[in-house]
């Protein structure tokens, strides 16, 4: 499959792989610190290229190299700098992490005026730091997103969630995957503060167990029964990342809030 490179001046660098349909949706991946897209592209293969997804774009956005304060200075790929790691209680980086944000969603502004997508048809995420931006640019998108998820990830500037989150962000989607055996941002910790997220967006919480069996598209819209929540999936003994089960649930979830369909008849 054929891959290209965009960019635009001020804004990330972006690995894109090219719907193999009619290009009708986009997908943003938002890699973690220290990642990059061309690093985090070989392991999203079960996702690119699902079966349910062949009219999906899918925009890989790299961050730039900064220095990292709690790594004594260290340079790498970082969206925003990161003072210490505990996820939880840490200063944080807000203006790093509001300038990545919008970051996001000028790229998305791109998808809906250059590419003719409606941001609707658009779902965003990503992994750890590449999730927390995607939150902060999904609450505070003035656009009407198709989706969020976030995949072992922490909730950025979250004591200020009420005043800083648009009435588009109170009607989104979210599903929120992570792993008991997590050692970077913890499961129980995470999961009472997503709990807390879903609250403060006035959204309903959900919690999705593991199970040995992955449900189907039918089955899972049968599920939400046309609700907006906000699933908290668990995967047992999966650390900080994601796996294969991660990634099909992941695919499955975002066929059904961008299934295909031609855009001239919305």
């Amino acid at each position: 499959m054929s891959v290209s490179w965009e960019e635009s001046d001020g804004l990330p660098k972006c690995l894109v792989v090219p719907a193999r349909k009619q290009h009708t949706a986009t997908v943003f991946f938002l890699h973690g610190l220290g990642g990059s897209a061309t690093g985090v592209k070989p392991f999203l293969q079960d996702l690119i290229e699902h079966p349910e997804l062949q009219h999906v774009r899918f925009v890989l956005p790299t961050a730039p190299i900064m220095s990292i304060t709690g790594m004594n200075g260290w340079t790498m790929y970082s969206w925003f700098d990161c003072y210490s790691f505990d996820h939880a209680t840490r200063k944080e980086d807000e203006e790093g992490q509001h300038k990545a944000a919008r970051w996001i969603n000028d790229l998305i502004a791109r998808e809906v005026q250059e590419l003719g997508i409606p941001s609707n048809r658009i779902v965003i995420g990503g992994l750890s730091q590449g999730g927390a931006v995607s939150i902060l640019a999904a609450i505070t998108s003035e656009r009407q997103l198709g989706g969020l998820y976030a995949l072992s990830t922490y909730v950025p500037c979250r004591h200020k969630v009420p005043e800083i989150a648009t009435l588009q962000s109170r009607t989104l989607p979210i599903l929120w995957c992570h792993g008991t055996a997590d050692k970077q941002v913890n499961y129980d910790t995470w999961k009472d503060l997503a709990k807390n997220l879903a609250e403060q967006l006035a959204i309903p919480f959900r919690e999705v167990p593991d199970s040995p069996n992955r449900l189907s598209r039918d089955e899972l819209v049968k599920a939400e029964n046309g609700k907006i929540e906000m699933q908290w999936r668990t995967y047992e003994d999966l650390g900080h990342w994601f796996d294969e089960k991660e990634l099909k649930d992941l695919a499955v979830w975002i066929s059904v809030r961008l299934p295909e369909m031609n855009l001239t008849q919305e």
